[in-house]
């Protein structure tokens, strides 16, 4: 168990400051590479590239908050026996309302309530009408990579996570940061503003630093 959780911390830590090249010139994916963890970012890729198989169909404006697209898609299904998806001749029409003010979608083929990401058919549509920013909604914080998840603080017989260097040198640095910070928050408001200049100060600092280190 011991060599799992660690497997595992060496795998977040890995998805952490890795990053897979782009195969698209979509800048919805440039998003999702600095967000998500490697294992999902393959799956909107997959997404990305199986839209060359998407054709636009009939296009409807029933109001000024509600865009209805069709798009002609092919049908992938994995064979008995195997384990990877593969193309068919089928085709399938799948019905998209778009609202171009809150830039929120529904798509029949439910990618994202079923699987967390959105499908094909979404990008398509955000791509037609010029949409670069995605609503916060449809960023699941569970695969982003730059979110500690609660369970790697869980102490359990096989696993201290107060052992763990990171931990260590974390709490090495609240020792010194906390009561500056509470002493901070107590004072007046030019004695605050002095504090928090010169936190920020020290991050660009630190930040440029990294930078020009190459991290």
């Amino acid at each position: 168990m011991i060599k799992r959780v660690k497997d595992e911390n060496e795998a977040d830590a890995k998805a952490t400051k890795y990053i897979r090249r782009l195969v698209s010139g979509f800048k919805h994916e440039k998003l999702f590479q600095k967000l998500y963890t490697d294992a999902k970012f393959q799956e909107i890729q997959r997404e990305l590239s199986r839209m060359m198989y998407c054709y636009d169909g009939e296009v409807s404006v029933s109001d000024e908050s509600t865009i209805r697209y069709v798009i002609d898609d092919r049908v992938w299904i994995v064979p008995e026996g195997e384990s990877e998806e593969v193309i068919t001749d089928q085709r399938c029409k799948y019905s998209i309302l778009f609202n171009p003010v809150t830039k929120e979608v529904t798509c029949d083929c439910k990618k994202f309530e079923t699987h967390g990401i959105l499908c094909k058919h979404y990008i398509r549509v955000l791509d037609k009408n010029m949409v670069v920013e995605i609503p916060d909604k449809y960023i699941l914080d569970r695969w982003r990579k730059d979110i500690v998840r609660k369970h790697t603080r869980v102490r359990v017989a096989y696993h201290d996570p107060m052992q763990t260097p990171e931990v260590i040198k974390f709490n090495k640095m609240m020792n010194v940061f906390e009561p500056v910070c509470d002493d901070a928050a107590a004072a007046d408001d030019d004695t605050l503003d002095i504090v928090i200049k010169a936190l920020s100060k020290y991050i660009t600092i630190h930040s440029c630093n990294l930078c020009q280190s190459g991290h």
